[in-house]
């Protein structure tokens, strides 16, 4: 099994981090393996949060078809790797479905596969034996208030599949005997299992078959200890929907039902609240105040529409966002509703845009924060793209996007990135902003020439029409009837129209966010057009359109390092460099600095080894920290 782990480019963005309160960062590619189909192990990652907004990754993987493991890499919050990657030997050959993981609230977990299961401690040492299960398809693994855990699965009796489950202490005792469902209502499968706060659970199954009359969608509710609450409860007629079936706990006495046409409120004695409401493909989440929400696609629109513990409309519907496309991935906290969306472009048979967005509702279906960008590739070869997400805190998510590629001969590379992000809404506030070149009194040698200027807001993680430029372009200061060009969305431009050679020229603009707020320029700037300047597009014209600070070469390195920037505007330079601990170790620059490209060298020789941030500031324009690491 080939695994490398990137430590590549990442700029530190958590929420009261060293360097500011920054909500968004870059993507980083932080897993990288190979895998082999043959194996027939099947890869599936699970997401454990861990102190500090930090987290660890499980998967099982059979790159070696005579070794599958079970393998365990921690990362700390900046998306680095903590220690190093930790095997767990399944020792056996046989194909398995996919894994299933939890995390206990004393912060161990436990990882299942075919008919085993192993707890691990926080730091991924096994606890005790494997405990040894009576079938290996439709787990369903779900841990209690307590840390004891139920494990439910379909089994093979002599009337054909049957669902059973266990109850677990938290070192893996059984506690009490093995439970299943009666076989006199036929087959049995797709089994979960649903968890009341008080820590009651339900296990559900979908019995069909040969018996018409007992075909259904079933479920047994027990205590925390394992105790039997009445018998099983037929909460629909309709078999074989077990997959498309979903239960939403709602407090201790209520739960929601949903299949793949309507959704009925039940209490704990198995008995229907109110009537079925019909509707199909939504998600639903329970909210607080007693209250919960269910929220569909439609012709392209994402609706929603919120209900009390009694099943009754609160308001009506809302058109939440169009176009959207997905409610795949969605979770609700204190503070909001964040959903994951996902749209492809496609460029003949192999290669696409893709891009993947964000969306924050309250608890009341409003919206708090416009639609953001979380991955954006352009015009990429055709692979698999997959996305979810996993909550780290109260206000923290971490974003994945999992990527295949076929390399043949059953052979795929998977890759892992991942972005850290908050649901803390940024502001679409606009800022001061300054407009570059043309500069004041800059000769332009392009009668069409190009205009450039910085961005006017602070972190640019909007979609491009969140935030549009218009430009003006007039013969007078006074901007009598101007040229203007409008919805511009990004902050570069290349002029259409052909300017009068030998003649001055001003310019502004204007920056416009979704909210139709507007904000000119803080300058105004003046240019010439050269009597011998070229009419067309230079394509050749180089303009340093953007700050940006480069990954320092070597890297790591031994003692001595280059760090190169590039400035698009005059301003007072700041580089530092900061230890793990977030000290000062020294400045390398702090001076006033005119446009240009710039290399500084660092000499890392009076320090240990270790890693170190390198942090560059130029005014209140731009502001970027990168990570090295000296190795001796």
């Amino acid at each position: 099994m080939k695994i490398r782990f990137i430590t590549s480019i990442v700029l530190i963005l958590l929420v009261n981090t060293l360097f500011g309160q920054v909500l968004y960062n870059e993507t980083n590619l932080i897993l990288s393996h190979d895998y082999d189909s043959k194996s027939r192990w099947n890869e599936k990652y699970y997401i454990f949060p861990m102190e500090n907004n930090g987290f660890m990754i499980s998967w099982i993987t059979d790159k070696n078809l005579d070794k599958p493991q079970i393998c365990m890499q921690k990362f700390n919050k900046y998306l680095n790797p903590i220690d190093s990657l930790t095997f767990y030997d399944i020792n056996q050959k046989r194909y398995s479905s996919y894994q299933i993981a939890a995390q206990f609230y004393n912060k161990n977990y436990i990882i299942c596969w075919d008919r085993y299961c192993q707890i691990f401690n926080k730091i991924g040492n096994p606890v005790g034996d494997k405990i040894e299960i009576t079938g290996y398809q439709d787990h369903s693994l779900k841990i209690l208030p307590n840390n004891n855990f139920v494990i439910a699965w379909r089994g093979y009796d002599e009337t054909g599949a049957c669902v059973y489950w266990q109850l677990f202490d938290e070192i893996g005792n059984r506690i009490g005997d093995l439970q299943g469902a009666e076989n006199t209502l036929g087959p049995q499968i797709y089994t979960k299992t649903y968890v009341f706060p008080d820590g009651k659970y339900i296990v559900s199954w979908d019995s069909h078959g040969y018996w018409g009359e007992n075909r259904g969608f079933y479920g047994q509710i027990y205590t925390i200890n394992g105790e039997r609450i009445g018998t099983n409860i037929r909460l629909s007629e309709k078999w074989r929907d077990g997959y498309d079936t979903e239960i939403l706990i709602l407090s201790n006495e209520l739960f929601v039902l949903k299949n793949s046409e309507d959704m009925q409120l039940f209490n704990v004695e198995g008995k229907k609240i109110g009537n079925p409401i019909q509707r199909e493909d939504d998600k639903i989440l329970n909210l607080d105040g007693e209250k919960w929400m269910s929220v569909w696609i439609y012709n392209m629109s994402l609706y929603g529409q919120i209900y009390d513990y009694q099943g009754n409309e609160v308001g009506t519907k809302k058109l939440l966002k169009y176009p959207w496309r997905s409610v795949e991935n969605i979770d609700f906290k204190n503070d909001g509703i964040i959903l994951l969306d996902w749209k492809m472009n496609q460029y003949g048979d192999d290669i696409i845009d893709f891009m993947c967005n964000g969306l924050i509702i309250d608890q009341n279906g409003n919206l708090v924060k416009h639609e953001f960008e979380i991955f954006n590739y352009k015009k990429i070869e055709r692979y698999r793209n997959y996305h979810f997400f996993k909550t780290l805190s109260d206000s923290n998510y971490l974003v994945i996007r999992e990527q295949w590629v076929d390399k043949g001969n059953y052979s795929f590379s998977y890759n892992l990135y991942a972005k850290m992000i908050s649901k803390v809404p940024v502001e679409n506030k606009l800022s001061n902003f300054k407009i570059i070149y043309p500069a004041m009194d800059e000769t332009v040698l392009n009668a069409k020439p190009n205009f450039k200027w910085n961005r006017a807001n602070l972190w640019n993680i909007n979609l491009p029409w969140e935030m549009t430029y218009n430009v003006y372009i007039s013969d007078s200061e006074e901007f009598i009837d101007p040229l203007i060009y409008k919805n511009i969305e990004d902050t570069t431009f290349q002029l259409p129209d052909t300017l009068d050679i030998g003649s001055v020229y001003y310019w502004k603009v204007q920056a416009v966010n979704w909210e139709y707020d507007s904000l000119w320029c803080s300058n105004v700037n003046g240019f010439f057009v050269s009597h011998d300047a070229e009419v067309g597009i230079d394509e050749d014209e180089t303009i340093l359109s953007e700050f940006s600070l480069s990954q320092n070469y070597p890297n790591p390195f031994n003692n001595s390092t280059m760090i190169n920037y590039q400035l698009a505007m005059i301003g007072e330079v700041r580089l530092s460099i900061f230890d793990m601990q977030g000290r000062e170790i020294t400045t390398l620059v702090n001076e006033n600095q005119n446009v240009g490209n710039y290399s500084v060298q660092f000499d890392g020789s009076g320090l240990s080894s270790g890693i170190y941030f390198y942090r560059l500031s130029v005014g209140s324009e731009f502001v970027e920290t990168r990570k090295m690491v000296l190795l001796k």
